[in-house]
């Protein structure tokens, strides 16, 4: 078992009420800190700013190469 929740969570599936995601993403803030992501190929959601600053000053650890996490390697990049 693992150390950290593993949450699969696709925000993109279904046509909802403007704000329904705003809810869904304060819950997982709420609950977790940060979490892996199951869905797709997988990858780190941190959900607190002091986290996400962090990790945006850690380029040796954190990468921000994918554009979009659940396609890591489009077939075209902006």
């Amino acid at each position: 078992m693992a150390d950290y929740p593993e949450i699969e969570v696709d925000l993109t599936a279904r046509v909802a009420p403007a704000v329904e995601h705003w809810r869904e993403i304060d819950e997982l803030r709420e609950a977790h800190r940060f979490f892996w992501n199951t869905y797709g190929p997988g990858y780190w959601v941190l959900t607190r700013y002091a986290d996400i600053r962090e990790a945006a000053h850690r380029p040796d650890i954190f990468s921000n190469h994918s554009i979009v996490a659940v396609d890591p390697d489009p077939a075209y990049r902006f």
